[in-house]
């Protein structure tokens, strides 16, 4: 699953397409959000991309250390392991797998 290529690299292509032509005419249309300098490059406002790349910076940060966390509670949870033994990387997986079905000899996998 491409997850961190779907979200990640598209959220980050948003964020900086925002911050160069986000436009204060498009933005004063909710009447809501008027007299803020809420433009991109396109307005002249040139702070707004740095304040983009902090967003970005953020959340991959924020991502980072949150997956960080949960492949360690992952890890420390008794029968939940990041990794698979020493024998199943010796052997591969396959070949652990298909030899723990009891109608399976070994002879029959070559």
């Amino acid at each position: 699953m491409d997850i961190f290529t779907a979200h990640s690299v598209s959220g980050i292509v948003g964020l900086l397409a925002n911050g160069a032509f986000a436009s204060e005419t498009i933005t004063g249309l909710d009447g809501v959000s008027t007299g803020l300098p809420l433009g991109g490059w396109v307005d002249h406002v040139w702070k707004r991309m740095y304040i983009q790349v902090a967003y970005i910076a953020a959340g991959l940060a924020y991502s980072f250390v949150v997956s960080l966390l949960l492949a360690y509670l992952v890890n420390i949870i008794p029968g939940l392991h990041l990794r698979v033994s020493d024998e199943a990387e010796l052997r591969g997986m396959y070949v652990l797998i298909i030899m723990s079905k009891p109608d399976i000899s070994a002879d029959s996998i070559h």
